[in-house]
């Protein structure tokens, strides 16, 4: 889940309480403040996955941590 102006930490609180027992796990990734501080970054922007180990990146805004966590999990990337 995105994490940036529009989804921020109490809404991503609401949402684990509201799937509570849905999901495995809730990965929060740090959007970027991109192309300004008020603009709107979504998470799709940065990644698209397209298969079950393969996802459209752009790395310029893929953040390293989000990045690792992908590779260790054996995805591999279209740039």
């Amino acid at each position: 889940m995105g994490l940036g102006a529009r989804t921020n930490d109490e809404g991503i609180r609401q949402l684990k309480v509201l799937l509570d027992g849905s999901f495995d796990e809730l990965i929060v990734v740090p959007l970027p403040d991109y192309p300004g501080q008020h603009d709107v970054m979504h998470l799709m922007s940065l990644i698209s996955p397209v298969d079950r180990d393969l996802a459209v990146i752009y790395s310029r805004l893929l953040s390293d941590v989000f990045r690792r966590t992908l590779l260790d999990r054996g995805y591999r990337f279209v740039d």
